[in-house]
């Protein structure tokens, strides 16, 4: 199978799993999020968690949205990894993946998740999947990486600063809302209190577990991974640290990331002369003159 016919299928079955047909059939076997997977080391002393499932090229990388893990992608990996290799992975400080280090920037995501893949042998090329949040990271990975990735499919993604300014300003303003009721959850459980004890914002109506995924029971589940996810959600302050981190610096980051790639159009066509030279599906990762010169 071609890589333009796998990029096909994926939209296929990227596009039926977001309308619920998958989700709507007999509920996949999600035991593999049920314990960590392959601890990969990714720089600096950090491990990540990648659950890679299925063969074949290109591999397939899922980030999921914004106050997710690896379990949103529940229906559509295993259906993915029926003709290639999957993967989608914990971001630190949410599911198996330990904290890592503040801040935390789509830039810092990226090179992680990069470092990650390629400690655990899985090399390119990648054909990159984000939801929402996740479309950011995946958007500087492509940039950062050019010369590994054969394709980029984004699901709801967030414009980034890169958006009209009214559309900025009420994206800061939920940003900014979205930061208070998280730091409130999260100085709750750093105090020993029960999530029950932190006030629901009337304007959202959502406690502090039900901020995460699209609340619990998530249907598509098994009960075993729904009760594993609330628990997380529950008790894991670093979770809730590294939400909090995620909605304060991306919208920086991700301006400065797309701003200096696109101001640099000569070191760009300098760098995409070199990728065709050479094999535009190496492992070797591109330089990173096009983030410095």
């Amino acid at each position: 199978m071609s890589g333009t016919v796998k990029l096909r299928g994926l939209f296929l079955v990227v596009a039926t799993c977001c309308a619920g047909g998958l989700a709507a059939s007999s509920k996949a076997d999600d035991s593999i999020y049920l314990n960590p997977g392959v601890m990969a080391p990714a720089g600096d002393g950090l491990v990540l968690n990648l659950y890679c499932i299925g063969s074949g090229s290109p591999t397939v990388v899922f980030d999921s949205g914004h106050q997710d893990w690896a379990p949103a992608w529940s229906v559509v990996q295993p259906e993915v990894a029926k003709w290639t290799r999957a993967c989608s992975y914990d971001r630190p400080g949410s599911g198996f993946s330990p904290a890592g280090a503040m801040p935390r920037t789509s830039i810092r995501i990226a090179d992680e998740l990069h470092d990650a893949l390629h400690s655990a042998g899985i090399t390119g090329p990648y054909i990159l999947v984000g939801h929402a949040f996740g479309g950011l990271n995946m958007k500087v990975f492509a940039y950062r990486h050019m010369a590994e990735v054969a394709g980029l499919v984004l699901i709801d993604t967030d414009a980034g600063d890169v958006a009209p300014p009214d559309v900025l300003q009420r994206e800061h303003a939920i940003f900014d809302e979205q930061e208070r009721d998280l730091m409130a959850c999260r100085d709750a459980l750093a105090a020993g209190k029960p999530l029950s004890s932190v006030p629901v914002p009337t304007l959202t109506n959502t406690t502090c577990e039900q901020r995460f995924f699209r609340g619990f029971p998530e249907k598509a589940w098994s009960p075993e991974l729904n009760a594993l996810s609330l628990k997380t959600a529950q008790t894991s302050v670093e979770l809730f640290d590294a939400v909090v981190r995620l909605t304060t610096y991306p919208r920086v980051d991700f301006r400065r990331s797309l701003w200096r790639y696109r101001e640099h159009t000569n070191c760009r066509a300098s760098q995409a002369s070199q990728i065709r030279g050479g094999d535009s599906r190496s492992s070797g990762a591109v330089p990173r003159a096009v983030f410095e010169c």
